[in-house]
């Protein structure tokens, strides 16, 4: 029969297992003692709302992997896990100060997914499980194309904290830049304006991410295009204008007014001090994000947290052309740009991520100049008689600078003082040697 109890939201196949008999309210097959190999039992499952914890269904249920379980499938003593009454894990992903990630599978829908455990110990924590929880309802709260899509989430019989996600094919921003080092001005614009739209989706419901960096941006692929999702909301908050009229509204905070929450390389000035923050924190973050992807470098390198904390308060950044390698020069506008989202007071930043957005779509995509080794989408804009050389190309140039004033003073003293140079024969043989040296210095091909 229909299981009409508060929170059954329907009923899903699973695979044939061999279970007792359930309570009579769970519909099922024909009898489990005559019931012929390959039928399926149907059980109700409980679907939370988005965000929701919610303990499994009380009466017939499989019982589940506890944490020690966890860690012997950790260790490869086992090949697989299933849980939650829907989930077989087949593979762990990658792990934290707070939860591991494991490669699974939805047996309801067939789906591949992406299952984030809270590890014992933070599970036992109020803090640590509340913020996992945040993390769990903002992502299935602000549904965006460039924000990871959740599933579920919920704690099993045995404690287990889960969060279900879709599973993303490809590899985060931190990846791309330790391969690549920098990145050309035409991509960063794409991928930065596709944080920006998730962003502005995150800000539009007044919560801060409060942890961006390139690990936190996972780059896959759509319709051959590179496309960002957004990661992990564990150290978002309300902003400080949404969080009083929480806390008007009587809900408790979660991170006090003073506790300092982030990456330390990737935190804004008030982050830093403690103070409220709102949607211009995450532009001064997306600021030294377009300055670490132009340059591979960010403007605060300290040997230690507390130096990098302390510079982000207190230090003027860098310019790009400081941080970038030596001979590149950026355009202009891409320099104002990540000079105003980097300003130290809230106020003289962008207003928020839209306008950010709007500032580095003005640039156009692909600029007209390339500096030498930058890729086929520039990064930098400079006149070809202002671009500095390098390497062996600015010796070649520079010994034929050289030798042309040497030719050019030879000539000249023959001209002038015909006898003190012996004859103007010789002197067209020395001018001929210097020619010959400069297209031998040249390659051949600089000189007629």
């Amino acid at each position: 029969m229909a299981d009409a109890r508060p929170g059954a939201i329907h009923e899903a196949m699973l695979p044939t297992v061999d279970l007792p008999t359930p309570v009579g309210e769970y519909q099922l097959g024909p009898s489990s003692g005559s019931r012929p190999r390959g039928d399926r039992v149907r059980l109700p499952l409980r679907i939370c709302k988005a965000g929701e914890f919610h303990r499994p269904c009380t009466g017939f249920e499989p019982k589940g992997p506890d944490y020690d379980e966890f860690a012997r499938f950790d260790r490869g003593e086992l090949d697989s896990l299933c849980f939650a009454g829907r989930y077989r894990l087949d593979r762990k992903l990658g792990e934290g100060g707070m939860a591991t990630v494991y490669r699974g599978e939805d047996l309801n829908f067939g789906r591949p997914v992406a299952v984030k455990v809270l590890t014992r110990e933070a599970a036992n924590r109020g803090v640590s499980l509340a913020r996992f929880q945040r993390e769990a309802r903002v992502t299935a709260r602000v549904l965006h194309p460039h924000i990871v899509e959740v599933h579920d989430c919920g704690v099993t019989r045995e404690g287990v904290v889960y969060l279900v996600m879709e599973l993303l094919r490809g590899e985060d921003l931190g990846a791309i830049l330790r391969r690549e080092r920098q990145l050309s001005w035409s991509r960063t614009r794409r991928l930065l304006l596709q944080i920006c739209a998730a962003l502005a989706a995150v800000h539009d419901e007044g919560i801060v991410h409060r942890d961006l960096k390139p690990a936190n941006c996972f780059c896959t692929t759509r319709d051959g295009e590179q496309w960002i999702k957004l990661l992990d909301f564990g150290a978002s908050t309300f902003s400080y204008t949404a969080e009083a009229e929480r806390m008007r509204a009587g809900e408790t905070r979660i991170t006090a007014v003073d506790a300092i929450v982030g990456t330390p390389h990737y935190m804004s000035p008030e982050q830093v001090r403690g103070d409220g923050v709102d949607a211009r924190s995450d532009v001064y973050t997306l600021g030294l994000l377009l300055g670490e992807l132009l340059t591979g470098k960010l403007p605060f390198a300290g040997k230690s947290a507390a130096a990098v904390l302390a510079a982000q308060i207190y230090e003027a950044p860098p310019t790009l052309a400081e941080l970038a390698p030596e001979g590149l020069r950026f355009d202009p506008r891409i320099e104002a740009v990540y000079r105003r989202a980097l300003a130290k007071q809230p106020e003289e930043r962008f207003a928020g991520v839209r306008e950010l957005a709007e500032a580095l779509r003005a640039i156009p995509a692909e600029l007209e100049e390339q500096a030498e080794g930058v890729d086929a989408d520039p990064a930098v804009a400079v006149s070809e008689a202002a671009r500095p050389v390098r390497g062996a190309a600015a010796r070649r140039w520079l010994s034929a600078a050289a030798l042309m004033l040497v030719a050019g003073v030879a000539l000249t003293a023959a001209l002038l003082w015909p006898n003190a140079a012996g004859s103007r024969g010789s002197t067209a043989a020395v001018a001929g040697e210097v020619a010959g040296e400069l297209r031998s210095d040249c390659g051949g091909d600089a000189l007629p």
